[in-house]
């Protein structure tokens, strides 16, 4: 037997409705706008696209409440909150040495692509067959030894470049110039890491397992901070002000009587 205790004011859930009504300042959140919000939120699963859309109502609400504490009219919503939120935030200014200092301690993120010339053996396996890909992944394990022993690798690999499922095949395994969205990820942050010559492992992907070649690897170059201090200061600017929109969401919500969900504001 399942037994349910129940908190101090609340009452057990109506079994036609499996929800709790979900109130903010005594103002009740419909089912049936939830069911409509949802749309807007897609998930894995209906329970969460749910919880998500219901919490978006409430902090909906919450600024709707606002508005109307503060008489802002609501006629456009949107301008109303725009309003409302230029009225009660105020978000950090950006400064010049703000910038700087992003651009010196996120070195990674200034980087122009790396270019990477390769070519590859492919032995395909679908990445929900897991006996097929144990297969392929012994045979593609046992090739690459054999091509790393031999004396001259590249020659060994183009000479066994045939028994690639790929149609690369035909040009030796060359997948010519790979820049970064050209193929999946999986792929890309592994061979954007190699160095010139035969990978010492294999690199799996979703479509099986590739013996790689890299004929030719050039490191991206940090980019001036000249060039990205416009990127980051709106970057900045945009963080803060949406940490400035959290900090008052807190506070409409720590004011708030709110009952039906637990409200999750980052």
């Amino acid at each position: 037997m399942n037994i349910i205790n129940l908190r101090p004011g609340e009452q057990l859930l109506d079994l036609s409705n499996p929800f709790p009504k979900i109130m903010v300042n005594g103002i009740q959140i419909k089912e049936e706008d939830v069911a409509r919000e949802m749309l807007h939120h897609p998930a894995k699963t209906r329970m969460e696209a749910r919880d998500l859309a219901a919490q978006a109502l409430v902090i909906q609400a919450l600024l709707h409440q606002a508005c109307a504490e503060q008489n802002i009219a609501l006629e456009n919503e949107e301008e109303a909150i725009a309003c409302l939120l230029e009225k009660n935030i105020q978000p950090q200014s950006v400064s010049e040495e703000d910038c700087v200092r992003f651009y010196d301690t996120n070195p990674q993120r200034f980087l122009t692509s790396p270019l990477v010339v390769a070519r590859h053996i492919l032995f395909a396996a679908d990445k929900d067959d897991l006996e097929m890909r144990a297969t392929q992944r012994a045979k593609a394990e046992e090739i690459l030894a054999c091509i790393n022993t031999s004396t001259d690798p590249k020659e060994t690999f183009l000479s066994m470049v045939n028994m690639s499922d790929c149609q690369s095949r035909e040009e030796g395994g060359l997948l010519g110039q790979v820049n970064p969205g050209d193929t999946v990820p999986e792929f890309e942050r592994q061979i954007f890491i190699l160095n010139k010559g035969l990978s010492p492992k294999l690199v799996e992907t979703r479509y099986g397992y590739h013996i790689v070649f890299i004929e030719e690897h050039v490191d991206g170059k940090k980019v001036d901070y000249a060039i990205c201090q416009p990127q980051i200061y709106n970057y900045l600017e945009e963080c803060r002000y949406r940490q400035a929109v959290n900090i008052y969401l807190h506070q409409l919500a720590e004011k708030a009587q709110i009952s039906g969900i637990e409200l999750q504001l980052y």
